[in-house]
């Protein structure tokens, strides 16, 4: 079986050929919560509870039933990634304050959010076509 690499939350990890996501995950050691898979059986993904963000996806992933492959790049947003993602139409301006309209994701409440550090990392595709990268807060002197 050929050995293949993958980042998983900005650690390089291997895996086999063949080998799906969640199976990957669990033999570097790394828990993912399944509701569905049962060792043995064909996966389904129809619990959604596995779903990571895969580079390049246009949607979240079932990591029991996604293959792995060389080079992906994973988010794992019930593991130790938290994230927010907005909605479409996400804007509310009013007064000087700007509100976005976010599902999230990473097993923590509501309540706790304003207490855990984040940053934004997004794409702005203007009606020309023309893409602009978002990223703030990763860097010490960002808001």
């Amino acid at each position: 079986m050929n050995t293949l690499t993958f980042e998983a939350n900005g650690r390089q990890l291997e895996a086999k050929q063949g080998d799906t996501v969640l199976e990957a995950l669990r033999c570097a050691g790394i828990s993912v919560p399944t509701l569905c898979h049962i060792e043995g059986l064909n996966p389904t993904g129809a619990c959604r509870m596995c779903v990571v963000e895969v580079d390049g996806a246009r949607n979240l992933v079932p990591s029991c039933s996604f293959p792995v492959a060389q080079g992906m790049k994973i988010i794992i947003a019930h593991i130790d990634a938290p994230r927010l993602d907005l909605k479409q139409n996400p804007l509310y301006e009013d007064v000087d304050l700007a509100l976005l309209r976010t599902h999230y994701y990473g097993g923590i409440k509501k309540y706790q959010w304003v207490t855990t550090p984040m940053a934004i990392h997004g794409v702005i595709v203007k009606n020309s076509g023309e893409k602009i990268n978002v990223v703030i807060g990763e860097d010490e002197s960002d808001p």
